[in-house]
């Protein structure tokens, strides 16, 4: 049997599409490979930021809570101090109030005011926190994502729907 011209082109024709056919599922099985990575890296991303917003809102508010709770304290060991002082003790039920106040370099403010049970008045104290304090001990979604890393987790950035507030790239905020 002789093999001719054409029959040589003609396998070669076949081999040639066989082997485009393969490259091409090969490259759509790695494109919806690599897109489910990808979806799911991002999910987990998503996840993590989700997580830990969440721990440091509720990091921030207790501590915060627990400065108001101080002042209100004072506020409440001054008033039985004075009412010690004249012996004087009263059945009313007193109102305290307590405000959180962030000053506009940084520091902040917790005031609590308590209604005196020994006469007219109010009492009101207050404790400053510096702004350094301030820095260094409130978490921030900053604080979170300055570790994350950009090469391997891809970039992330949080914004309030104008600026961008925090990022895994600090150039990005702003």
């Amino acid at each position: 049997m002789k093999i001719t011209k054409l029959s040589r082109r003609q396998t070669q024709i076949i081999v040639i599409t066989a082997g485009l056919l393969l490259f091409l599922i090969t490259i759509v099985y790695s494109v919806k490979t690599d897109i489910k990575a990808v979806a799911r890296q991002m999910d987990e991303t998503l996840k993590y930021v989700k997580e830990q917003c969440y721990i440091y809102n509720r990091y921030n508010e207790a501590s915060q809570t627990k400065g108001l709770m101080r002042a209100i304290e004072n506020a409440q060991q001054v008033n039985r101090n004075l009412t010690h002082t004249k012996d004087e003790v009263t059945k009313d039920k007193l109102k305290t109030y307590a405000a959180s106040i962030v000053l506009e370099d940084g520091s902040q403010v917790d005031l609590a005011a308590y209604g005196r049970s020994d006469e007219n008045g109010i009492i009101i104290t207050f404790y400053h926190t510096s702004a350094e304090y301030a820095r260094n001990y409130n978490l921030t979604i900053q604080s979170l994502l300055s570790g994350y890393d950009t090469y391997s987790s891809g970039m992330i950035v949080v914004t309030d729907g104008k600026n961008v507030v925090a990022s895994n790239d600090e150039n990005l905020i702003g």
